[in-house]
This record gives C-alpha cells, structure tokens and sequence, in this order.
C-alpha cells in the first residue's frame, strides 16, 4: 500500500515537457556527428544544419540556413540526387545511398563526400528532403597513399633493375672514351668530340644516379645535420626562373635530424626549381621549418612522433585536382600546372623522404597556390651520438702491379683490362670465381702473385664474388680483394670489410675512379 501511495502522490511530468528533452536530446546528438546534416524543401532551401558538420563546410549556421542546396552541390550532381530520389524505377522508397560525390565548401573547394538523401515524409507526398554527408577526404588520401606506395614499390624494383643493366653496358663505353683520350692529341677534332661524348656520359651517369636514389641502391651518408642550414643552402642555388626569391624561415631552436647531405639537397633544390617554374620575376618562395610532435590523438597520416616539419609554398598556377594524384609518378612535373611529363622530380623527391622515414603531403588550389609538406623525423640524444664520425681522406699514392679481374660480361672485364694496362698494371682476366682462384693459385704458386684482385659481385652463371673471396682467403690470408657491382646497397658492397674485402668501386666506373681504388686498397693494407 505504501508503494501505492507514493506512486499515487507522485507527480507526473507533462507529455509536452518529455518531447521537448528528447527533441533536445535529438538535436544535441545530430549537432554532434561528425558529418554535414541538412534539412532543405522542394525549392532547395535549407531550413537546418547540424553544428557538426559546420567545421566541413567552412560556413556559419546563418549562412548555411539562408543558402539554396544548388549552392553547394554541383549541378550535375545535384540532378542525380533528384532524379534517383523521384524519377528512377524503383524511387518510391524515398531514399537514396551515393558513394562518392562532391559538396562546395566556403573557399569553393570540391570536398568528396558520401551522400544519403531521404525523402520526408517517408511515405507521402514530399515537402523536403533529410540531406547527410559524410566527408571521405581522409579515406581517399589513405587510399590514394597506399595507391602511390604500391606504385613505388614497382618502381624502386624496376629502377634497380635497369641500373645494374645500365652500368654493366655502360662501363665499357666509359672506359673506351677514357682510353682514347691518350691515343688523339688534343687539339684534333676527334678529341674534341669525345670530349664532347664524354660529358654526355656524365649527364647519363647523373641520370643513373637518381635511378640510384629512387631504387635506394646508393648507401646514404647519415649524420646528425642542420635542416636549417640545408635549407638555405638549397634556396641560395635551386631557383632557375630570374627574379623569383626564396624567403627562408627556421627557429633556432630547431631540432637536428639525421639525413644524407646530398640527398636531401637534391630534394629541396628539386621542390624549390618547380615551385620556381610556375612563378613570375618579382615572385617569392615561401620555405619554413619548425618543431612539430604528432601525438597518436591527432588526425594525421603522419606515424606519432618528433618531427621538423619543412614547407615550401608557391603562389603559382596551382595544380588542377585530376593531376594531384600523379604527382609523384615519373615523368609528371608540377612545372606547367597540366602534369606534363618534365622527368623524375618528384618520383626522385618522393623516394628520398621516403628512405629518410619521412612523409610529404601536396596541397594546391588551381589558380592560387601550391604547398609541399615534408615531414621528417628528428633525432634523439642517444640516435645522434652514435650517428656522428668524423671524415678522413686517405693519403693519394700511385703504385703499380698485378691485377686479377673476374666479370662475367667479357666486354666489361676486356675495357676494365685496358685501363689498367693504361694505367702501368699487369693484368690477368677471368670469367667466373672458379676461374679466378685457379689463376690466383697458379700465380701464386709461380711467385708472382696478383696484387689486386676485382670481383664482380653478381655474375650470371658460376661463382660470384661472395664466395670467391672467401676461398682466396683460404689460399692466401692477405689477399687484397675489390668488389665490384652497380648494386651499391648490397651487403658487400656497404659493409665490404665485414665479408672480407678491401675496397669496393660502384658500376659504372671511369679510369679515374678505378686508379684511385686501387691507390687506397694497395696503400692501406
């Protein structure tokens, strides 16, 4: 009874109190999702717009509300809304799912969204349409990311390919040229166009290089270094068009980080050259750098972590959006604003962040403005202290003796011969590592063994280099052994000591090059 009573004695809220709390509970749920809700009648007026997708549009919840939808929808896009809402076979269920299109924001900006659309009310004759939107940026970036890694993975096992091709080929060429040099006095016309022959070599070796660095074949040269001072180093001497200036900014408490010298040059100067490309004489390159931690709560592609974040920003042509996606693919140049072919810029710049452990994100407005991001990652007390060595030149000395050389491309190993015959040596040839340690052993056994001996790392057939040495160290303990290979990264080739070599020298090579290799083994053993 006494339950009773106090049930009875209880008062009872108004039917009209109870729809107002849940309309507000309602309205607080739908301001705080996190996509764009609207609510607009059949002549396209929008009479409702939730508060949480205010921060997507860019617009106030005033503006929104005295805004027609033809106003941010494109047009094409907002008739397939009508028509699949009231014209297509099947419409009559008033409600529509479309995966990808396309909603104005304040600054004219194309954001891709996922569009629901329900006709209200459900059932009767429509007076307005329920309008949701869920922006599919962040999705779209990820997917496109993951599309450009895959890209580059093919691409970094393709480029080592033709390079370890191209040096093989282009050795002997190299080295003919150099050996000619000393058969033309100089001032004929035919020394005049080696000269000529040669400096193209170059220019193609350069292009061998950057295949190097996208294939991440060439060992990097990490130590702790300035960002800032590279920075400036790049803006002094990349911009090409006259009259356009770089303003360089950096705190001076910005954070070292551990990169390839070099590397890292070409980078910059190659994002500065084609900021520069699409601006005027009297035109300035905005480049900063600062401090920046990317904690695990933000919204960002980015890993967590210690970053110094570099910017370059253009206020050129800008970049139309079908061409942001191609950007890094080879061949595809900011330059002229319509993706045309123009080289390996930004594949090559794409490539050494990438082997840094850094990240790189294009923004550009069509007709306004480009932005490059790099992000890389700074060092740490206990990374920096290990990274640090100090540089040392060997003493240059020029002796003579004998030399073993084991190519399996005979017209590599027959120019290799000639230049060190050139160059006042003794030479002996050989096709595989079998071969070679029957030849060292017999010129051992004879007394007058070979100096030197260059092994081609990787060989078609037979033995390669990696165990050829190990059974000439068997035969003899101080065998003076060179690798040899247009794979620079391979083991044996960065960490040659640790397999039992003496020196290493990269294909292609030049007369040069070969004679000071042979100059720092035989001095320093």
């Amino acid at each position: 009874m006494q339950n009773g009573e106090e049930n009875r004695e209880k008062p009872t809220e108004p039917a009209g109190r109870r729809a107002d709390a849940a309309e507000g509970s309602y309205r607080a749920m739908i301001d705080a999702a996190h996509e764009i809700i609207l609510r607009f009648d059949m002549d396209g007026q929008i009479t409702f717009a939730n508060q949480g997708g205010l921060g997507i549009t860019g617009y106030l919840e005033a503006e929104l509300t005295g805004m027609n939808i033809a106003d941010i929808l494109p047009p094409d896009e907002l008739e397939t809304i009508r028509a699949r809402l009231f014209d297509a076979p099947g419409s009559g269920s008033g409600e529509i799912r479309l995966h990808e299109f396309h909603f104005i924001n304040r600054e004219l900006a194309l954001i891709p969204v996922e569009v629901n659309a329900i006709a209200l009310p459900p059932g009767g004759a429509p007076s307005e349409i329920l309008f949701f939107a869920r922006d599919i940026s962040g999705r779209k970036q990820r997917a496109e990311k993951q599309l450009i890694a895959r890209k580059f993975q093919f691409l970094e096992t393709l480029a080592a390919g033709i390079v370890d091709d191209l040096n093989n080929m282009f050795t002997p060429v190299i080295g003919n040229i150099d050996l000619a040099f000393g058969d033309i006095p100089a001032r004929n016309n035919a020394f005049k166009r080696l000269s000529a022959a040669r400096a193209g070599c170059e220019k193609i070796r350069a292009f061998i290089g950057r295949l190097n660095r996208i294939a991440n074949t060439v060992p990097p040269d990490m130590r702790l270094r300035s960002v800032a001072d590279t920075l400036r180093r790049a803006a002094g001497v990349a911009p090409e068009t006259p009259g356009v200036r770089c303003a360089v900014s950096a705190p001076v408490d910005l954070w070292p980080v551990i990169f390839d010298e070099e590397q890292m040059m070409q980078a910059l100067t190659g994002l500065i050259r084609n900021s520069a490309a699409a601006m005027h004489a009297g035109d300035t390159i905005e480049i900063s750098a600062e401090n920046m931690v990317i904690s695990p709560e933000m919204q960002t592609e980015v890993p967590p972590g210690r970053y110094v974040r570099i910017t370059v920003r253009d206020r050129g042509a800008g970049i139309p959006e079908e061409y942001l996606g191609q950007i890094f693919d080879p061949y595809v140049s900011l330059k002229d604003g319509r993706g045309r072919g123009m080289g390996l810029d930004f594949a090559e710049i794409y490539a050494i962040v990438r082997h840094h452990r850094g990240d790189i994100d294009v923004v550009s407005k069509q007709g306004d403005r480009t932005t490059v991001t790099l992000w890389l990652p700074a060092a740490d007390a206990a990374e920096a202290d290990k990274r640090l060595s100090a540089k040392h030149s060997p003493r240059r000395v020029t002796p003579r003796g004998r030399v073993l050389i084991m190519d399996d491309e005979k017209i590599v190993r027959a120019v290799a011969g000639q230049m060190l015959t050139a160059l006042g040596y003794t030479v002996g040839l050989s096709g595989d590592g079998a071969e070679a340690i029957d030849r060292y052993q017999t010129a051992l056994a004879s007394g007058t063994p070979f100096d030197v001996v260059i092994l081609d790392l990787n060989v078609t057939t037979g033995m390669g280099a990696r165990q050829a040495i190990r059974e000439l160290l068997k035969l003899d303990p101080d065998v003076r052994g060179i690798v040899s290979s247009g794979y620079s990264n391979d083991p044996e080739m960065t960490g040659f000591r640790k397999h039992g070599f003496c020196g290493v020298i990269e294909k292609p090579y030049n007369i040069r090059e070969l004679e000071e290799t042979l100059n720092r083994v035989m001095q320093n053993r």
